[in-house]
């Protein structure tokens, strides 16, 4: 059975420098970004500094820098702590005090649209860039960071672009970020299935592991995915049912794309279906359904009953 290789990886059998960092956090740098120069808010010297709460300065900096639409926006829904803007950000030589918060505005949303890129990088080349950067502003205004940690940031992504070819590419690539990070329980093992009298297998209860994600696609979202990894530039592709596992074994995350009859089994399984009722789904005519169980076992499916 094929499996697809390690999601973001070169396709080849040894792990890259790029496949070893998908653990760690994102750090994404700031494009460079040219202001103009514009009017400042307030007008007159500088004047004293405000002397005030550090919290209550640091909220008003916040919902100005992190206003989904801009930096006026933000001013006009962020009441201003001082009598000019130049009290709270000091203006330079080169640039005014609203120039300055320009500067961390569009850094600040630079890089949610880059944690986007790095969730969903196939789905921006289907997109392309441009497009693609249009809607992930749309969407960081409809779901504004909350947490400090951006991992999640983009969980609801697939949702907000709604049906589709290209929801359900992102669907599959937000199910890669999430075994990246998820939880691995002890797998279930051979030698413990071994302890299992036959008789009872029949009656035997699965539970999936927190490494483990099963998509059942309107698109073959994961051919084009490999498509891309590998280097071609495929179409888009007409609709066609699809399902997908993707787990992660160690630090490497697989996809493995299942026939119609597998699927019905692995989805009868993580249902809570008992092991004879779900291989009762399966297509008498496949191949060997006790080679597609090893597989599974193998990939770490299952966890260990606890």
């Amino acid at each position: 059975m094929k499996k697809s290789r390690i999601v973001r990886g070169d396709g080849g059998p040894k792990a890259s420098a790029e496949e070893s960092e998908q653990l760690h956090e994102r750090a994404s740098a700031t494009p460079v970004f040219e202001t103009k120069s514009m009017p400042s808010r307030g007008s007159g010297p500088v004047g004293a500094p405000v002397i005030g709460p550090l919290d209550s300065l640091e909220k008003w900096f916040a919902a100005v820098v992190t206003h989904p639409v801009s930096v006026a926006d933000g001013l006009a829904a962020a009441p201003l702590a001082a009598s000019s803007l130049e009290q709270l950000i000091k203006p330079t030589d080169r640039m005014s005090a609203l120039d300055r918060l320009e500067v961390y505005h569009h850094g600040y949303h630079a890089r949610l649209v880059d944690c986007l890129v790095d969730d969903y990088p196939v789905v921006q080349h289907a997109m392309g860039e441009k497009a693609f950067a249009a809607l992930a502003r749309k969407y960081i205004a409809a779901h504004p960071s909350t947490v400090p940690n951006l991992n999640g940031f983009g969980r609801r992504f697939a949702a907000f672009v709604g049906d589709g070819f290209i929801a359900d590419l992102a669907r599959l690539e937000w199910a890669m970020v999430e075994v990246i990070h998820g939880r691995r329980s002890p797998p279930l093992s051979a030698a413990s299935l071994g302890l299992i009298p036959p008789e009872s297998w029949p009656e035997l209860r699965l539970m999936p592991n927190g490494t483990l994600r099963f998509l059942e696609l309107d698109y073959p979202a994961n051919a084009y995915f490999q498509a891309v990894r590998d280097g071609k530039k495929p179409r888009k592709p007409k609709a066609q049912r699809s399902a997908t596992a993707v787990y992660r074994l160690e630090a490497r995350v697989w996809r493995m794309d299942f026939t119609p009859s597998m699927a019905a089994v692995l989805r009868a399984l993580l249902a809570g279906a008992k092991l004879g009722e779900a291989l009762e789904a399966s297509d008498p005519g496949e191949a060997d359904v006790r080679m597609w169980f090893q597989e599974w076992v193998a990939g770490d499916f299952f966890r260990e009953p606890s």
